[in-house]
C-alpha cells in the first residue's frame, strides 16, 4: 500500500467564517485535534486582534478577523477572514484562550 498515493494534508480557505468556527468549536473549547491560531496576517488577512475589530464594529472600519484553525490529526489548515459581530467576540476570546493552552500543553 502507498501511503502517498492520495494527498496526506489539506488547506482549505474559509468560506463562511463564524458559521465554520462554531461547528468545529460547539462550546468555543479548543483542544488537540482543533485549535485555532487569530490575527495570523500573511496574504490572507490583517494582524488586527479580537478586541481591535470589536472596538472598531459600528463604524467604517472592516469586522473582518484573520484566523487559522489548525487540526493535526488530520493534517488540515482552514484560513481565511471571518466577519465578526459583537455578540461573536466572547465565545472567539474564549477559543483563543483555550487555544493557548493547547499550544502550552496545559
Amino acid at each position: 500500500m502507498n501511503v502517498f498515493a492520495m494527498p496526506a494534508y489539506e488547506v482549505v480557505k474559509l468560506t463562511d467564517g463564524m458559521d465554520v468556527l462554531r461547528s468545529l468549536f460547539p462550546e468555543g473549547e479548543a483542544n488537540a485535534l482543533n485549535f485555532v491560531m487569530f490575527s495570523t496576517s500573511g496574504t490572507h488577512g490583517s494582524y488586527l486582534t479580537i478586541e481591535e475589530v470589536a472596538a472598531s464594529l459600528g463604524s467604517d472600519e472592516p469586522s473582518k478577523l484573520t484566523v487559522l484553525v489548525i487540526q493535526p490529526r488530520v493534517v488540515r489548515l482552514l484560513y481565511g477572514e471571518i466577519e465578526i459581530t459583537a455578540d461573536d467576540v466572547p465565545y472567539l476570546q474564549n477559543l483563543r484562550e483555550s487555544s493557548k493552552r493547547v499550544f502550552a500543553g496545559q
